[in-house]
């Protein structure tokens, strides 16, 4: 189902073997079967009942390894593959933004993405989004390769962007200033010192360290225009991460499709498949950072790239489905 290389999926259990072991009176399962199984299940999308009878295992067991394993992998994973950049580090994503999308001083493009569940008992409508359906939350900022910096993830769909960033330890910090952010620096070809920062869409609120495009309908004149157009081309970085990690298609196969279904689990068990998602493609995108050629997971032409032109061309993702419907029983 996965095209992970058999090197990243031995580099993987390597950094997570020690805690899928099991001890028990009972014969268990070894850890490369329950990593294995897990990706698959992260990968592909099937259900519970499904994946337990192609893999002949219990359906109870079959939740049991995915929820410990997404944990594990996150545990293992997040503190080499998402933990907060350094100052030296915020510098290297600024050069990243400059280099590729013309737009200096910026550190990150932020933006939420919401993720499909069945309504939890008991919970009303706190978790009914503006788009009609059920979701948990997934708020993320990723650099210029799209590779995530920070995530939040589980807050209730019917919440706005702006509320989860003002909740949010990434939020708190961003207000406080404590995100060790390389100190202000004068815009290329000017006289101008600007500090380093993030871009959102109009939703979020105007910072030092946070910009937003001017409301379309109060544009004043072509710099305001202009101004739109290159702060577009920075924030659409997050737009094409959030592609890359929930569309597939018949060609590249590592996809996260558990991300295109109803998840029907416990809230605290949708963030764990979350959060192990989101460390695995940091994981895969670090690892194929400089492969120079194909890319199995983010190939050429898969994310908006501009022609010679400056016209926006939309990546591949663009053209998938939007996420099913199909639930994950459990």
């Amino acid at each position: 189902m996965t095209r992970l290389t058999v090197e990243q999926f031995e580099e993987l259990l390597n950094l997570t073997r020690s805690a899928l072991i099991k001890t028990s009176m009972r014969e268990s399962l070894d850890p490369e079967f329950r990593l294995a199984f897990t990706v698959c299940f992260l990968a592909s999308g099937d259900s519970f009942p499904s994946m337990a009878r192609y893999w002949r295992i219990g359906r109870s067991t079959s939740y049991k390894i995915i929820t410990e394993t997404c944990n594990v992998i996150w545990q293992r994973l997040q503190g080499t593959y998402l933990k907060p950049p350094s100052q030296k580090e915020w510098k290297n994503i600024e050069k990243g933004f400059y280099d590729r999308w013309n737009f200096p001083n910026c550190v990150g493009a932020l933006d939420g993405k919401h993720i499909r569940v069945q309504c939890p008992p008991n919970s009303g409508s706190a978790y009914y989004n503006y788009k009609g359906y059920y979701s948990i939350v997934l708020l993320a900022t990723c650099d210029a390769n799209y590779a995530f910096t920070f995530v939040d993830i589980g807050d209730y769909g019917s919440l706005s962007d702006t509320s989860i960033l003002s909740a949010s330890a990434f939020g708190r910090a961003l207000e406080r200033d404590e995100l060790d952010l390389p100190p202000p620096k004068v815009l290329p070809n000017s006289t101008l010192l600007v500090n380093h920062y993030f871009v959102g869409n109009e939703i979020f609120p105007l910072r030092l360290n946070l910009l937003r495009p001017y409301a379309r309908k109060n544009l004043l004149g072509i710099a305001q225009k202009v101004f739109n157009y290159r702060l577009s081309r920075a924030r659409r970085v997050i737009e094409n991460a959030f592609g890359i990690l929930v569309t597939s298609d018949k060609y590249f196969y590592i996809r996260w499709r558990v991300l295109r279904t109803t998840l029907a689990l416990h809230p605290n068990n949708v963030e764990i498949i979350i959060s192990a998602v989101v460390c695995l493609h940091n994981f895969i995108m670090k690892k194929e950072e400089h492969i120079v050629g194909f890319k199995s997971y983010c190939p050429s032409g898969y994310v908006d790239y501009y022609d010679e032109n400056g016209n926006v061309v939309s990546g591949l993702w663009r053209g998938e489905n939007t996420p099913g419907s199909k639930a994950l029983d459990m």
